[in-house]
């Protein structure tokens, strides 16, 4: 059913710079996924633009979101059969580090077991 992917436009930067994230939700199966959340993981060292997030809620993208230091949990009222959401957000560096992404999940919320993980990814961060 569900699949999910993060992808950055780089994986090497400088602090203060910003980086372009793509978080990509796609129902394989052949029903519509009600009440999708996504929980992308932030990576350590990093800020998340919330301005994207407000402007695919007044787009009617997704439903609403939250941010926290380690995540951004986003809330799906549908993703129909066969259909792919996408999710582009930026993040800007903090610090200067060698960090590993955060796992990120989408799953139904009445039925978790319905899930998809995407695998965390190396981001360097480079003194300015």
């Amino acid at each position: 059913g569900l699949a999910v992917s993060v992808d950055y436009d780089r994986a090497t930067m400088r602090k203060d710079d910003t980086v372009r994230a793509v978080c990509r939700i796609l129902n394989g199966g052949t029903l519509a996924a009600k009440m999708v959340v996504v929980d992308i993981g932030v990576p350590p060292g990093f800020v998340v633009d919330a301005s994207d997030f407000d402007a695919m809620v007044a787009k009617g993208v997704i439903q609403k979101y939250q941010i926290t230091p380690r995540q951004i949990i986003v809330y799906f009222d549908e993703v129909a059969a066969g259909a792919a959401a996408l999710l582009e957000y930026h993040l800007r560096a903090k610090y200067p580090l060698r960090a590993k992404s955060r796992p990120t999940k989408a799953y139904e919320y009445y039925n978790p077991a319905r899930m998809a993980l995407a695998a965390p990814v190396d981001l360097v961060v480079l003194a300015p």
